[in-house]
């Protein structure tokens, strides 16, 4: 299932369309039957799916970004409306070369106490945010690039320090365009450690770039919110972090946060490989995107869900041994509501324990792999379409609605695959 980014997709070709054949009494009573089944078929799996799919990634950008995300695509329009695509690591805009710089100050360097973040307003501002490491000094320094289409004919644009961040305001309305990049070059020592205890990028238009940040440099709470943009990841040690993105993409390698990372896709594709965790055997892992593909590599540590409204799911997870709860259970949760889903869990660490897995699809097939040490019970049900459960040493029954398989010890583990209309195939160990 190869990846193929929304936003890079040519238009369909309009084509004539051949007259439909005409449908009988009993074709028609037929579909309705088909309609209602697969209908109240959302119903017989709504307890595992999408309470707030999609949602929380549009309400959380609706209270970030200032409003933008509603606005975005219009507000853009006519200038540079690829420029989030970042073909061949490009991110392609308008020449801005004879811009007029703004007269602001745009040089500051902050302890990493004070550096608290960049806030980027406006409706027609764009630009990139590059982070860094440097060995030169113990501030985090901050060089801003900042200039104009024209000539301004007031204070339209302005930059502030105030409480930790640096803002940027620039017009709401009116033709002016604003070119607003930032370089953010975070010190390190000559063991490239530091902590840096939180910072918080929040921009209409951006790509923000991670990935120059080394394993060993630490960022307390590290957050990003883009209205429309491209955010490439990197592996930076981390408490917590969240991004956010309305419209664009994310792509990249990150460490799974310390106790939490938390993905939030509007529209747009992430493909990420999540490369262990940043300290600890506790972390959670939540990707959630409401329209967009999704594929790469994800630990299990003590949860991963993984969420899509529409779009398709290729994932590779690593079961790995936590420290958790004494009735505590490892926590996998796939959900697709239109699209498929193909899931491999590659393996399971010795001493793990025990995993309570769910796997679910409204419309769309599941393509589901176990390693061959697993031991315990899947069941796979659903409404329409066929079930295959098989794999070595499976004892496979059949049950209402589809079929259980155990292997082993059968209280171990849990697994259960549940979908409305598609097609379900399960198999543990090898082929």
């Amino acid at each position: 299932m190869a990846t193929e980014y929304l936003d890079e997709k040519l238009p369909a070709p309009v084509t004539a369309r051949p007259e439909p054949p005409k449908r009988t009494v009993a074709s028609r009573i037929l579909g309705v039957v088909r309609f209602f089944v697969i209908f109240y078929a959302a119903f017989f799996i709504s307890d595992a799916v999408f309470p707030e799919t999609g949602d929380q990634a549009t309400a959380a950008v609706r209270k970030g970004c200032h409003g933008m995300r509603h606005k975005a695509h219009g507000m853009y329009k006519g200038f540079g409306d690829d420029d989030h695509h970042h073909r061949g690591g490009k991110h392609h805009g308008p020449d801005t070369s004879k811009w007029i710089p703004v007269s602001a100050e745009t040089h500051f360097e902050l302890s990493p106490e004070d550096a608290k973040g960049l806030t980027i307003k406006g409706a027609h501002v764009f630009g990139g945010i590059v982070f860094e490491t440097s060995k030169l000094s113990d501030k985090v320094v901050l060089d801003l690039d900042v200039k104009t289409n024209v000539e301004q004919n007031g204070e339209e644009v302005t930059i502030n320090y105030i409480d930790g961040k640096i803002e940027i305001d620039t017009p709401m309305t009116g033709d002016l365009k604003t070119h607003a990049s930032a370089k953010i070059q975070i010190p390190s020592n000559l063991l490239g450690t530091f902590g840096l205890p939180a910072f918080d990028v929040e921009a209409p238009r951006h790509m923000v770039d991670l990935s120059n940040l080394p394993e060993s440099l630490e960022i307390g709470e590290l957050t990003i919110r883009l209205a429309m943009g491209f955010v490439k990841a990197g592996k930076v040690h981390t408490n917590t972090t969240q991004i956010t993105v309305a419209k664009g993409a994310i792509r990249g390698d990150l460490k799974l946060g310390r106790e939490s990372t938390s993905i939030d896709v509007s529209s747009g594709n992430v493909t990420v490989n999540v490369d262990g965790i940043s300290a600890g055997e506790t972390g959670t892992l939540n990707i959630k995107l409401a329209k967009g593909d999704l594929k790469g590599s994800f630990p299990v540590f003590k949860s991963t869900t993984l969420d899509i409204a529409k779009g398709d799911l290729d994932a590779t997870l690593y079961v790995k041994k936590a420290v958790l709860g004494e009735d505590e259970d490892v926590e996998i949760s796939t959900k697709v509501a239109s699209g498929d889903a193909r899931v491999t869990i590659k393996s399971i660490d010795d001493g793990a324990a025990s995993i309570n897995a769910a796997h679910t699809t409204i419309s769309g097939s599941q393509e589901l792999t176990y390693p061959a040490s697993f031991e315990g019970t899947i069941e796979a049900r659903g409404l329409v379409g066929d079930i295959k459960l098989a794999g070595e040493g499976l004892v496979v029954e059949r049950a209402w609605f589809g079929s259980v398989g155990k292997k082993g010890d059968a209280e171990k583990n849990m697994v259960k695959v549940k979908t409305a209309k598609g097609d379900i195939d399960v198999l543990v160990g090898k082929e």
